[in-house]
């Protein structure tokens, strides 16, 4: 989907672009998660810290609720 709101779903690897993403570094020592298929950014429905929120993408707006940290 190119589409604002469309959720992001796993799903067996299957070697499509849609499948496909790019870490964006910020500033903060986070990241941006951007899809390859429709160039928007991986966002955290309402800025939601309980478990089991949604992510859906969305055009990129510069939200904290866009940028993710990896950690080992």
């Amino acid at each position: 989907s190119q589409a604002d709101g469309a959720k992001v779903q796993q799903y067996s690897c299957n070697g499509t672009a849609a499948q496909g993403l790019t870490l964006v570094p910020t500033s903060g020592g986070a990241y941006n998660i951007k899809f390859a298929s429709s160039g928007k950014w991986a966002d955290v429905v309402e800025t939601s810290f309980q478990d089991g929120g949604k992510v859906h993408q969305w055009s990129c707006v510069g939200v904290t609720n866009q940028e993710w940290f990896f950690k080992d």
